[in-house]
């Protein structure tokens, strides 16, 4: 084995035994990744995370067992309650997770929520743009 890599196998994936199989690069460590606050879009910080940790010589293994480590409680709570053997592969992983948080992210507003907007009777205008 190359004496930079590392080899340790433990379940935090909730996959299959070889997705915990996991190689770790040598000194990995994500740079300027902030952990996932529910806030986010998740689909726009599941992109990132799959720039962020190959860019690091991590490959889907390493996606998926690292993947606890840059969630928040809400994240790490999801995960804990899903059924052992929940996911087959990486992708599944990631799909499941936004499908689970695309709800509760902020959304940028839409032409609707603009069209529900009332001012309120003597309302002050700088009131109302807030």
């Amino acid at each position: 084995m190359h004496e930079n890599l590392q080899r340790i196998e433990y379940d935090a994936t909730h996959g299959p035994p070889d997705l915990r199989q996991v190689v770790w690069p040598h000194n990995f460590k994500l740079e300027k990744l902030k952990k996932y606050d529910g806030k986010e879009n998740p689909k726009n910080w599941i992109i990132l995370y799959e720039i962020v940790v190959p860019s690091a010589a991590g490959d889907e293994h390493v996606m998926a067992n690292y993947f606890p480590v840059v969630l928040n409680q809400a994240g790490h709570q999801w995960l804990l309650d899903l059924p052992e053997d929940s996911f087959d592969s990486w992708e599944e992983q990631h799909k499941a997770f936004i499908d689970n948080f695309i709800a509760t992210c902020e959304q940028p507003s839409n032409k609707y929520d603009l069209e529900r907007i009332r001012d309120r009777k003597n309302e002050p205008l700088r009131d109302y743009i807030r």
